[in-house]
């Protein structure tokens, strides 16, 4: 397939581009990225049910570490699907949704998160995640406050 039509016949928000880390095009995606991309579309359009079966059973979601110390955390995937159901819910269209994705290695995914209404300076409580991926399936995900700490938890460093 050539690349002009797998571009054309992606439906999925595009692979982030931020200048200071390497850019992944369309036809590079990993199967990891697939699912993350297929998942998160579900989720940010209030259709967290149909990514149930890219997501384990005991998969957990840990938040960021607050102020006092403390850090949700979803224990399995009913609570991860609950969650992102109830969020879409509360917010609707304030929900924040994918922009981009970068594959990391062979089991981890970052995802870039905006606003819907891509505001970028309406505050947000996190702005990245890291999520992993065990034998295809969702099986952790790990928020962050911004990409860049994002980018290095998975040991990936800015290009000079």
């Amino acid at each position: 397939m050539r690349r002009e039509s797998l571009r054309s016949a992606r439906t999925l928000p595009p692979v982030w581009t931020a200048a200071r880390w390497p850019i992944l095009a369309p036809w590079q995606f990993g199967a990891n990225l697939r699912v993350v991309q297929t998942a998160y579309e579900a989720f940010a359009t209030g259709r967290a049910e149909e990514a149930r079966d890219l997501v384990y059973p005991d998969a957990q979601w840990r938040s960021v570490v607050g102020e006092d110390g403390l850090f949700a955390l979803c224990h399995d995937r009913d609570e991860m699907l609950a969650t992102f159901r109830g969020n879409f819910e509360l917010w609707g269209e304030e929900w924040v949704r994918p922009t981009g994705y970068v594959e990391a290695g062979e089991d981890k995914v970052v995802v870039a998160l905006l606003p819907v209404d891509g505001d970028i300076s309406r505050p947000v409580d996190i702005s990245a995640q890291v999520v992993t991926v065990t034998d295809g399936k969702i099986s952790f995900i790990q928020d962050h406050w911004n990409v860049a700490d994002a980018m290095k938890a998975v040991g990936l460093v800015p290009a000079s």
